[in-house]
């Protein structure tokens, strides 16, 4: 009878055990795993430095990949080289965009618009500086 008993109480007990909420713990704990020998307790310190890039702050600076958008605002000065490849110079907004000083940028097309009739982005390339597309 004992057993018979336990069956049944494992039966409608063990699902219930599973069937619970999980909740994750809440902690400001970080867990490190380091290679080596290493061995910490709570005492040491450990930095831990993460090279973390931020993007530009403006639309000056190809990205390094795909299409090189510009916002016009941004009133870009270009003065080196920069190859985008066959990706396209989109330079859009109100506002200048300048390649100046033997500044010059090599594209696979490039493709300029103003805002409206009235608020324009005016590209220019002055004193040597060029852009090709194409």
């Amino acid at each position: 009878m004992k057993t018979k008993t336990l069956v049944w109480i494992l039966v409608f007990l063990l699902p219930v055990l599973f069937t619970t909420a999980y909740s994750a713990p809440v902690s400001d704990a970080i867990n490190l795993v380091l290679d080596g020998d290493y061995a910490a307790d709570v005492s040491d310190a450990i930095n831990l430095i993460l090279g973390i890039t931020s993007a530009p702050t403006d639309t000056c600076t190809y990205p390094g990949s795909g299409n090189w958008e510009v916002d016009c605002a941004d009133n870009c000065v270009i003065t080196t080289s920069v190859d985008i490849g066959s990706n396209d110079l989109i330079i859009s907004g109100t506002g200048t965009f300048t390649v100046d000083s033997g500044g010059a940028i090599q594209a696979g097309g490039k493709n300029q618009r103003g805002t409206d009739s009235v608020n324009r982005c005016k590209v220019y390339t002055i004193n040597g500086g060029v852009i090709n597309s194409g």
